[in-house]
């Protein structure tokens, strides 16, 4: 018998992407032209989706993790926790920082948001809420 998919192992996780994209979307219109695929990896504060967008121009002294979470969230719903709910519910993390096989299921998903965005700009999946 052949190990469970990441889509069967965390049935999730598309939804949980598409609802962050589209809050992207509101947030950060053209964000994924600023994400690199080849870069991307969810367990990285610096190479996940938020930290590549929020990343400081200036210094290495601010996690762009934390500002992102911050300006998307704001600091009640982030609350200085990387793994809290909210962002979890946007595809941004996994419920548990242990969760190997979870943030490397989101990288893949983003991967394939992002790149699909980058082949076609114009391409919101209408379907999902941002809420």
């Amino acid at each position: 018998m052949n190990a469970p998919t990441a889509t069967e192992q965390f049935p999730d996780i598309s939804d949980r992407v598409a609802r962050g994209a589209a809050l992207l979307d509101l947030r950060a219109p053209g964000w994924a032209a600023r994400v690199d695929p080849d870069t991307l990896d969810l367990e990285d504060c610096w190479h996940c989706v938020i930290g590549q967008l929020y990343r400081p121009e200036q210094t290495v002294f601010k996690e762009p993790f934390e500002i992102g979470a911050i300006d998307l969230f704001g600091l009640d719903a982030y609350g200085f926790d990387d793994n809290a709910p909210i962002l979890v519910e946007h595809g941004f993390s996994a419920p548990r920082r242990d969760s190997m096989a979870e943030f490397a299921a989101l990288t893949s998903e983003w991967r394939s948001v992002v790149t699909a965005r980058r082949v076609d700009p114009h391409r919101i999946e209408q379907h999902a809420d941002p809420s």
